[in-house]
């Protein structure tokens, strides 16, 4: 199937299920990582919302990662969407974790 057929037929509308998981990750508790590449990004869980999936054709909870300032990709982006497949726990540090809740926190 090409591209442009695909773009010219919607998925159907999906409804959300009764009973949503608990997410595996927590908003300003959660330091994560981008399972590794050649590189990897990492930062601290700030949000999270519960959206279809269309890669795996399912619901699935979907984590906004503020980066961290040591991050590789920090300079060009501060945050970005990241799927629980796709991200993995970083041992916690309690004093950067802390620091960043402190530096999204003053933007707001």
């Amino acid at each position: 199937m090409s591209l442009s057929i695909a773009k010219n037929h919607p998925a159907p509308a999906q409804t959300p299920p009764d009973n949503i998981p608990p997410p595996i990750f927590q908003v300003g508790v959660s330091k994560v990582r981008w399972k590794p590449m050649p590189t990897s990004d990492w930062g601290l869980v700030m949000g999270m919302r519960y959206i279809w999936a269309e890669h795996l054709a399912s619901w699935q909870w979907q984590y906004y990662v503020v980066l961290d300032p040591s991050s590789p990709s920090y300079p060009w982006a501060k945050a970005d969407w990241g799927w629980p497949d796709d991200l993995e726990p970083v041992p916690s540090d309690s004093s950067s974790a802390t620091q960043l809740v402190e530096e999204v926190t003053s933007r707001e």
